[in-house]
């Protein structure tokens, strides 16, 4: 099989068709060999860089990528100690809250018993016969009892939460009429009245007990008589 002739062979051939003669021709392939050999070896030490930024950026994504890890296991481990310390405030808001309510309980002793009775009462919580009609300071007033009698009893609530709403009257308007709101008597005339009582709702619908039963209290008699305001207090008639 014939061998394709060189590169060399055919530019020297190419010479001579143009006449020059072999020294010229040796000096032109020296010159071209020397500039292919640089060009080479310039085009060898490009990719040996190219090779080199490859690698460099290579290892340059991977310690980012590192980076990138530990930040998100740093996250994840500040995640865990935030929620440790979330769990831990509660369980400290727990322990106050129980301690204040145990202190409380300690200064103010047990919680008041539900009322399930109300009645009226005078001025000074006593029962005089009569007040003087010259007497501007008788006030009846509604005390809440509990399942025993007492009269500490805690007042009702109505059914939106609030207190329920107390008014009082009398049925005798010519004897004594009363501030429905503080109970303070103003007195007229001689004679005797009753003080009476509605409890509502703060939407005017009438109130109950937490027991279910409906909120009333008995008529509260009193007489209106003659003499000094300091002689005599309001009081419910025997």
């Amino acid at each position: 099989m014939p061998v394709a002739p060189s590169i060399t062979d055919r530019l020297k051939e190419l010479a001579k068709d143009l006449g020059l003669d072999d020294g010229r021709i040796e000096a032109m392939l020296s010159v071209l060999t020397t500039d292919v050999a640089f060009d080479a070896t310039v085009l060898y030490h490009q990719a040996q860089q190219l090779a080199h930024d490859v690698v460099r950026l290579a290892e340059d994504e991977e310690a980012e990528l590192g980076v990138i890890s530990q930040m998100q296991a740093d996250v994840a481990t500040l995640g865990a100690e935030v929620a440790g310390l979330q769990s831990a405030l509660t369980d400290l808001k727990a322990d106050v809250d129980a301690g204040v309510a145990a202190i409380l309980a300690a200064l103010v002793g047990p919680p008041a018993s539900p009322a399930v009775a109300a009645q009226i009462t005078f001025t000074g919580g006593t029962v005089p016969a009569s007040i003087s009609i010259d007497d501007t300071t008788g006030a009846a007033s509604l005390e809440w009892l509990d399942d025993h009698g007492d009269t500490d009893a805690a007042a009702p609530t109505g059914n939106d939460g609030n207190p329920v709403v107390v008014t009082f009257s009398t049925d005798n308007a010519g004897v004594a009429t009363i501030d429905p709101s503080s109970g303070v008597l103003s007195p007229v005339a001689e004679g005797s009245a009753n003080v009476l009582v509605t409890v509502t709702n703060t939407d005017g619908s009438p109130a109950d007990f937490a027991n279910g039963n409906p909120i009333t209290a008995d008529p509260a008699p009193f007489s209106i008589v003659a003499g000094p305001a300091d002689q005599l207090v309001v009081a419910v008639n025997p």
